[in-house]
């Protein structure tokens, strides 16, 4: 199971405010509420994502019944359906929040109604948002949903990097019943397959994949090829980037965390698509989800003081991540399997076993 980083309590949920760029629909006029068959096409030539996406599919367990994101897949005389969530689609919408207030507990999950405005890029005012929820889920043959995977494709801020866009990966979910069959791979690869058209559809480049993941789900993320982060700290030393998801929920009167609430350890995982590792663009990454997920908008605050609070801890944080990788040396992408083959030839390798509270 996947991370995920945003959970705005009773309020709007507001990522920053920076909702702009979001449009109603591409140059060949589908609306972004749909997948457009032709910008899937197109990125296939573009996105260096379709690089990996053939092998992935290939050692899948299931049969793909087209080229698309949205399709039907079968096993062993089992079939399902794979389709991204609309708003307006209300009984799938109510599934798919049972089951993430089921997997994650209620109080961790935002009201229906922000999921609802989060599939459409906007906010509950209304306002567009930065992005556009993107929830893909595997339909049994009796209708009932058995797996679900989101993210969201954010376009790069930092200027150099303007020409590029991340996804990060938010939430992945499965039933029991259904558990290992290879679903969730399956809805990875038509998340990536719709991530592609819409960086396409921006004029953009998908150049990285980014998310919070826990430490058991690990190696079913290497197998998607997603990795660990780690800094060269000494010689033959490697430390796993410590990274934290800000706290969830903030005081309106003082901008600060509310009182329980505060910074989880997380483990960052990481693909690059573009090139291999690169400081930057991990920095920028983790600055832009802070900004979608985790800063609330000067409007939720009761004064200017309370929301400079709120901005300045949530940058301290991103400043302390950046600072650590920065200042060490070279980085490594490695995955459970990589790391014993390293230090069973002598490398040390350092964990950041203070994000392992799931096990």
């Amino acid at each position: 199971m996947e991370k995920s980083a945003n959970s705005v309590p009773d309020v709007e949920r507001h990522r920053g405010n920076e909702h702009r760029e979001v449009f109603e629909s591409c140059s060949h006029n589908t609306s972004f509420a749909e997948t457009c068959a032709a910008c899937v096409l197109e990125s296939r030539a573009r996105q260096p994502v379709w690089e990996v996406l053939p092998e992935l599919m290939r050692v899948g367990k299931f049969e793909r019944e087209g080229d698309g994101p949205e399709c039907a897949i079968r096993l062993d005389g089992s079939e399902y359906e794979l389709r991204m969530l609309r708003s307006n689609d209300q009984g799938s919408v109510d599934e798919v929040q049972e089951m993430m207030e089921e997997a994650f507990g209620r109080e961790e999950i935002d009201p229906i109604e922000v999921l609802k405005a989060g599939i459409d890029g906007k906010l509950l005012d209304g306002s567009r948002d930065v992005a556009r929820y993107r929830f893909y889920a595997a339909r049994d043959k009796s209708g009932k949903i058995q797996s679900i995977y989101a993210g969201g494709l954010l376009r790069m801020i930092e200027p150099a990097l303007a020409d590029e866009a991340v996804f990060m990966g938010a939430y992945g979910i499965t039933r029991p019943e259904s558990r290992r069959l290879g679903l969730a791979r399956e809805l990875y690869i038509s998340s990536m397959m719709q991530a592609a058209a819409d960086a396409h559809s921006q004029g953009r480049v998908f150049s990285m994949i980014v998310g919070e993941c826990t430490a058991s789900s690990e190696r079913a993320w290497n197998s998607v090829g997603r990795r660990r982060v780690y800094v060269e700290t000494a010689s033959n030393q490697y430390y796993e980037l410590p990274y934290l998801q800000p706290a969830l929920d903030f005081n309106r009167e003082t901008g600060l965390p509310t009182e329980g609430a505060g910074a989880a350890p997380e483990h960052i995982m990481v693909h690059f698509l573009n090139g291999g590792p690169d400081k930057a663009r991990i920095s920028a990454a983790i600055q832009r989800m802070y900004r979608w997920c985790n800063t609330w908008p000067q409007g939720v605050f009761k004064s200017e003081v309370a929301y400079d609070a709120h901005v300045h801890y949530v940058a301290k944080l991103h400043e302390d991540f950046n600072s650590f990788m920065q200042t060490n040396g070279s980085l490594l992408l490695l995955s459970a399997k990589e790391r014993e083959q390293l230090r069973a030839a002598g490398t040390e390798i350092i964990e950041y076993t203070e994000a392992d509270h799931d096990n």
